[in-house]
């Protein structure tokens, strides 16, 4: 287990004993890889030429059940960049990003300045963060959110046409946690989606290096290996949309990302917003917790729309708070095995 969990532990300085471009690039992908993704399928590749990184779908983690227009993947994907951006600017390596053409594998490619340049402090604590973050599972504590916390994020914005919108007030997270458990039911009633997330659903001592192990989830080592059995074979949609939804109505805060169009570009910017505020909080010591089901199954994206008074689409949907025990790290793949 502790070799899965290797990845997670970066030494900072090692950077600097890094001689060329694609060394120092390599370092940075370190970072990126630790993104969170759906069922941790980690749905990116990257190819390295010579001042720029590339970044690509990995068609091998397409779900097609749980993701069928693929905007957690290219959310996923946003998720990766943003974290590379980070560290670049932090190492003085940043220059600048550019999104491909829709319609093809390829989808970013981030410059870099081929010597470093003067680091970038600012984003010191943000780097950590990095890999401190974690997908917490659980019930939140009784916890305000630090004061103008949600005002320093609401100043965060990479384009005018994404907008996060935060939803403290009681009724509105019921409303969430309400929706979020319908849209588990509707997925679960589903033969093809139970058999499809089986997959994806490993046992705690599982040697793989993606998927979503039994810890992640909070399950005990024999259940965790009699788990992916239970998910394919037997409607639990009641029972886990029972616990999300409890898990939201007691966050002190839900944050929903919203975008004017629907592409995936805005889902890519998405990806890059959710990260960084999800870095932000940690940063604070503050866990987050990812839920998109009422977004992505069943129709309610109109619902939450309605709910929380936008113009916008809903794309993401994420609560933050304090835990009592946060969770432990999933595998990851290495830049290796994700470089073209």
């Amino acid at each position: 287990m502790g070799d899965l969990q290797r990845a997670w532990r970066i030494k900072e300085q090692e950077f600097y004993r890094q001689k060329t471009l694609r060394e120092k690039i390599s370092f940075l992908l370190r970072y990126a890889i630790l993104a969170p993704s759906t069922h941790n399928s980690q749905p990116w590749r990257f190819k390295i030429n010579g001042n720029s990184c590339e970044f690509f779908i990995d068609r091998s983690a397409v779900l097609p059940q749980a993701d069928p227009l693929r905007r957690d993947m290219y959310i996923s994907i946003g998720c990766c960049l943003e974290n590379f951006i980070i560290a670049a600017r932090y190492f003085g390596l940043f220059k600048d990003v550019a999104y491909r053409g829709e319609g093809g594998d390829r989808v970013a490619e981030v410059f870099l300045h081929p010597d470093s340049q003067e680091k970038d402090s600012s984003a010191g604590d943000l780097l950590l963060a990095i890999t401190k973050r974690r997908n917490s599972r659980g019930i939140f504590l009784d916890q305000k959110i630090p004061t103008g916390f949600l005002e320093m994020l609401s100043g965060i914005r990479y384009d005018e046409y994404t907008c996060p919108l935060f939803v403290s007030d009681e009724a509105q997270k019921g409303r969430l946690a309400d929706f979020t458990k319908d849209a588990l039911k509707t997925a679960y009633k589903n033969k093809d989606f139970r058999n499809e997330m089986s997959h994806w659903v490993r046992p705690n001592l599982f040697s793989g290096r993606d998927g979503i192990p039994g810890y992640a989830l909070r399950l005990p080592l024999m259940a965790s290996f009699l788990f992916p059995f239970l998910v394919r074979f037997k409607d639990i949609g009641n029972r886990l949309g029972e616990l999300n939804a409890r898990s939201i109505r007691s966050a002190p805060v839900a944050c929903v990302i919203g975008t004017k169009e629907n592409t995936p570009h805005s889902w890519l910017i998405t990806g890059r917003l959710a990260e960084r505020f999800m870095l932000e909080c940690t940063a604070k010591g503050m866990v987050t917790s990812i839920f998109v089901a009422a977004i992505e199954i069943g129709g309610f994206t109109n619902n939450i729309r309605e709910l929380i008074g936008t113009d916008f689409s809903p794309q993401f949907l994420f609560c933050m708070g304090y835990m009592a025990n946060p969770s432990r790290p999933t595998p990851r793949y290495s830049v290796e095995q994700k470089c073209i």
